[in-house]
């Protein structure tokens, strides 16, 4: 069990990444004062998860505190998260600025990836992974995400839109309802190989680790 501090003004998500992490000891708070006043009074956290802007879009009051973690807390490892990621290159602006392990964007966040970043940075040990490995690391996985994202949604609307078919199809003659039987099978399939092959580039993907 790792002591763990997250920082965030949205109680909802307080609320969640506290639940998902259970098995560990997780210090959830709303500002930068009371992030302080825990570091200051209790013996050093394993993990700190902190959200970039903890009241307004663009606030950046999560980097000062990521920048005094930095400098006072440095065997606290940092994971960044926030709702709306900065534009332009965000590994100098977020990961090599704050030299964090990681950034989670909460539109694509997942139990298996939040749980998956929170271990690497528990067991990540100093200087053992290059930032800029980190970095690519992260754009690897960000950019499956994207692409398993992209991929579902497309093969969920083709097989709506063949269901929609066949339902449509009921009145007509034995042919045509028998086209868009295959129609839907074939979806279906389709969604099933996706299912198969993006599990196993999945676990090549994030499987990747430092050594």
């Amino acid at each position: 069990m790792a002591r763990i501090l997250y920082v965030d003004d949205e109680k909802d998500w307080r609320d969640y990444i506290t639940r998902q992490l259970r098995d560990h000891h997780v210090d959830a708070v709303d500002s930068v004062q009371a992030a302080v006043d825990l570091l200051d009074s209790e013996a050093p956290y394993a993990v700190a998860l902190v959200d970039l802007n903890l009241h307004d879009n663009g606030d950046g009051e999560g980097g000062e505190l990521l920048d005094l973690l930095c400098l006072r807390y440095p065997t606290t490892k940092r994971v960044v998260v926030t709702g709306s990621p900065p534009a332009g290159d965000i590994g100098k602006r977020i990961l090599d600025a704050y030299d964090a392990k990681a950034l989670i964007i909460k539109a694509n966040l997942q139990l298996p990836d939040l749980r998956r970043v929170v271990e690497e940075a528990i067991a990540d040990k100093p200087g053992e992974l290059q930032k800029s490995l980190r970095l690519n690391r992260w754009i690897l996985r960000q950019r499956f995400r994207d692409w398993h994202r992209g991929q579902s949604d497309r093969l969920d609307d083709e097989l709506r839109a063949a269901e929609k078919h066949l339902s449509d199809t009921a009145k007509l003659g034995p042919q045509t309802r028998q086209l868009a039987v295959e129609a839907v099978v074939s979806a279906r399939m389709q969604k099933e190989r996706f299912r198969e092959v993006s599990t196993r580039l999945r676990e090549v993907v994030f499987g990747i680790n430092t050594e």
